[in-house]
């Protein structure tokens, strides 16, 4: 999304001013007229800027938690959007034009029309969640297809762990569990070519702030009481998920491994081909399998395979 680059620095002036300040102020120092001046402070507020406007001028009361083009600078490649049918199908069609990215870059949204979950099922995305495809934009071998859904479930993990919500986990194959409640999920697009992957997008879903009051779906902040600036939780991802990019896949596994709380449980797990496995889940190995052991049988169920995990007869929605 194209960044008005005066809109932009009238936002600045005003975070940086602890008072009021003057339409007259910012029309003199922009060149520009106060109905100008006026314009754009509307179009800000619009943007979900909490902006104070009166006879003094226009103070920003509180940063509030809206995503906006304006807090992210180019080389960051994050390109938000107030409103998308999906992160995935903008990611997709950007990669599709022949003039597109040379380098990786995520989409974000504030919220989705058409949000895509699991299975193709549809991901309720209101404003107040991270809504976000992560694109890696260049060739990897197809070893990796199953294991970059792990690096961004343990960067999700890690990201709100690392902002103050405490025992974050997830359950196998990609949700995103607080007490035991899923809040977000993952799922992936990639496109091959004889024995590569070309390029990868990874869809992530997370409920932050959402208000799901008297509904099935929650949210962090319904679960924990705790809200998030979704625009630091943004950048903290991203910084973390470059970082695990690089882990080793034996360092992902050993990471993975402390947010997994159906390790070494009994677990029961009902595939897209409506087979059941039984067994105690061993470990995650370095090729992104879920090893299940049971009296009569080991298996390795890869990332994708899994449409539901049941522990100890609960099943978790």
């Amino acid at each position: 999304m194209k960044v008005n680059v005066t809109r932009k620095s009238i936002l600045g002036t005003i975070r940086k001013n602890t008072s009021w300040i003057s339409g007259e102020s910012l029309s003199r120092k922009y060149s520009i007229s106060r109905v100008a001046v006026w314009k754009h402070i509307k179009a800000l507020q619009d943007e979900g800027y909490i902006i104070e406007s009166g006879h003094r001028g226009y103070k920003l009361s509180e940063e509030g938690d809206n995503l906006s083009s304006l807090d992210f600078i180019p080389s960051e490649k994050i390109h938000v959007y107030r409103e998308l049918e999906s992160t995935m199908y903008a990611a997709a069609q950007r990669m599709q034009n022949p003039e597109g990215e040379s380098d990786d870059f995520i989409i974000l949204a504030d919220h989705q029309l058409a949000g895509i979950g699991r299975d193709g099922e549809s991901w309720t995305s209101p404003s107040g969640g991270i809504y976000m495809t992560c694109v890696i934009n260049r060739s990897l071998p197809l070893s990796e297809a199953s294991l970059i859904p792990l690096r961004g479930i343990l960067t999700v993990l890690q990201s709100l762990e690392s902002s103050g919500i405490p025992n974050p986990h997830f359950r196998w194959p990609g949700d995103i569990m607080i007490q035991d409640r899923k809040v977000g999920g993952v799922l992936e697009e990639y496109h091959i070519r004889g024995g590569e992957i070309l390029w990868y997008a990874l869809g992530i879903g997370i409920h932050i702030n959402d208000d799901f009051s008297g509904q099935d779906v929650t949210s962090v902040a319904d679960i924990t009481g705790i809200n998030l600036n979704r625009r630091k939780i943004v950048r903290l991802f991203k910084d973390i998920w470059e970082k695990n990019l690089c882990l080793t896949p034996a360092d992902l596994c050993k990471d993975l491994t402390t947010y997994s709380l159906f390790l070494h449980k009994h677990v029961r797990i009902h595939t897209r081909l409506n087979e059941i496995l039984e067994g105690i889940a061993q470990s995650i190995d370095t090729e992104g399998r879920l090893c299940l052991v049971s009296d009569s049988y080991t298996t390795r169920v890869l990332s994708g395979e899994s449409i539901k995990l049941t522990i100890k007869g609960k099943i978790y929605e």
